[in-house]
């Protein structure tokens, strides 16, 4: 615009410019933010109750949809926008092993298809301000060449119509951005609601399936061995029939700058939770009818740290149980369940990748009479594509809390309550305690935490937090997605306590993979 129109309708239209300005500045804001609009009024830009959104529009990712169904059972209200990590510098890890490489998460991580539609949506939108930018550019330039330095009456009659026409204009591509800005955000609404009565539907449809079989997982749990590590100890490995491919062994844990929680936050919005990178990301696997459950947590850690390299890898729990059950691995036995540590040993002191994938080795849901191991396994249980380098084994809860920090999923065994079993997904002291053998002992994977607010009034007025600690652990189970939340359920830091077996607790720490 030149400057002597401008200073002419700063002059003759002081409050017109000033909402033009606020018009450029919405402008910008949209182009970084497209929910700019949604989130301060109505589609129109007018403030009214009637807005289509007043919050941040959220992502539809299974990590979301989860923790926001677990935080309904806990605090009886939907997630709220406060309820996020604050964010604080983790130490730096240990020097690697000098056979492993330290990396950090993709650059470019996976998106859900929500999020592929808002990028597609904001990248539309940025497209369409350009060329209204440049059409808005090319009207002034034609403005200007009609324009003098001496303005005569009729020169600013012509002026003012300029000046009405370019404000009016402007006004009318105000009014088409926002309502284009309020149908995306409707369309992107719909979308999540649709991604969540889809995973509800899932989920209801497997907890019918589920509730049909408690017994038989009551019936399929043992007694969790505690097993350390083995130390200045050969273990014998197999022989490879298949060729071995190179393989660089990567320490995949432990990013820079993640969230890490204060464990005593000090009212209701410091309430938040923490969730192991990518721990989500992928759906809960079923054991079926076999004493498998430590089997199916360690093979879960597995995958995350898999996952967190950027590789989406399904693997064998068959061949990770053989390989959990020393005594089982070249004759048949009949010795039910194993622990997690034998397995990790092994994979540790093969000199190549030892754990296939799932296709290549699939599970049997039912057992085998006298050969727990179901020995021989078939030849495409040798073709390894992932391996363990390194684990730690420890006992405190604090050693917990910091091992899910670094981002470190935690397998951890228990003996059940009885309303463990039919939990939707938050746990606590006070049910009857188990009984049969599957109250001996069971093994899932801890892949975060929610906390609590710390206000003695909520805590001692809510027969959900009373008595229960500071947070819950969220665990991954082996049930199919029937058990809990998908598969998922909280358990109090006090049900926690109360029912954790002598077992250690173990944190898989860096893995290798193809």
């Amino acid at each position: 615009m030149p400057k002597t129109f401008k200073r002419q309708l700063i002059k003759r239209q002081p409050k017109l410019f000033y909402n033009l300005f606020l018009l450029t500045i919405s402008l910008c804001c949209y182009n970084h933010n497209p929910w700019f609009f949604m989130a301060n009024g109505t589609a129109d830009g007018t403030a009214d109750g009637n807005a289509v959104a007043s919050t941040t529009i959220p992502s539809s990712s299974s990590e979301k949809i989860i923790i926001d169904s677990l935080w309904k059972k806990i605090f009886d209200q939907s997630l709220p926008e406060e309820a996020v990590a604050t964010v604080a510098t983790i130490p730096p890890p240990a020097p690697a092993p000098a056979d492993a490489i330290v990396t950090e998460r993709p650059a470019t991580p996976t998106l859900s298809v929500g999020e592929l539609r808002i990028q597609e949506a904001m990248k539309k939108n940025r497209e369409a301000l350009l060329a209204r930018r440049n059409n808005a550019n090319i009207e002034r330039a034609k403005t200007s060449s009609t324009m003098t330095t001496t303005v005569s009456n009729a020169e600013k009659k012509e002026e003012d119509f300029s000046t009405r026409s370019f404000v009016e204009e402007m006004r009318g591509q105000e009014k088409n951005f926002q309502q284009g800005a309020a149908k995306e955000t409707r369309e992107t609404l719909d979308n999540w609601r649709s991604d969540i009565q889809q995973t509800y539907a899932r989920w209801a449809t497997a907890r019918n399936d589920f509730l049909k079989n408690i017994e038989m997982y009551k019936q399929n749990e043992f007694s969790i061995p505690d097993v350390k590590p083995q130390k200045g100890k050969e273990i014998k490995t197999i022989t490879k029939t298949v060729p071995k491919k190179p393989v660089t062994p990567v320490r995949s844990i432990t990013q820079p700058a993640r969230p890490v929680l204060t464990i005593q936050p000090t009212n209701k919005q410091s309430a938040s939770y923490h969730i192991v990178s990518h721990a989500l990301d992928f759906p809960v696997k079923d054991q079926k009818n076999r004493p498998t459950c430590s089997v199916f947590a360690g093979i879960r850690a597995i995958e995350i740290l898999a996952r967190q390299q950027g590789k989406n890898l399904n693997l064998s729990e068959q061949y990770f149980y053989w390989a959990s059950r020393p005594d089982c691995r070249n004759a048949p036995c009949n010795v039910r369940g194993s622990s997690v540590v034998p397995g990790y040993d092994f994979s540790k002191s093969n000199s190549s990748l030892d754990i296939p994938l799932a296709k290549d080795c699939p599970y049997q849901e039912n057992p085998r009479d006298g050969n727990e191991t179901q020995i021989p396994l078939n030849g495409g249980c040798l073709k390894g594509v992932a391996g363990v380098v390194e684990y730690e084994y420890f006992d405190s809860v604090d050693e917990l809390i910091k091992a899910l920090d670094n981002n470190h999923p935690v397998v951890a065994s228990f003996t059940l309550s009885e309303d463990f079993y039919k939990s939707e997904g938050y746990i606590v002291t006070g049910g009857a305690r188990g009984t049969g053998e599957h109250s001996n002992g069971h093994t899932v994977l801890v892949v975060g935490y929610i906390l609590y607010p710390n206000n003695n009034n909520e805590i001692n007025t809510n027969p959900k937090l009373k008595n229960q600690g500071r947070l819950c652990f969220l665990i991954a189970n082996s049930w199919g997605e029937g058990h809990g939340r998908g598969g998922h359920s909280c358990i109090s830091e006090a049900w926690f306590n109360q029912h954790r077996t002598k077992a250690s607790l173990i944190a898989l720490t860096a893995i290798r993979s193809l």
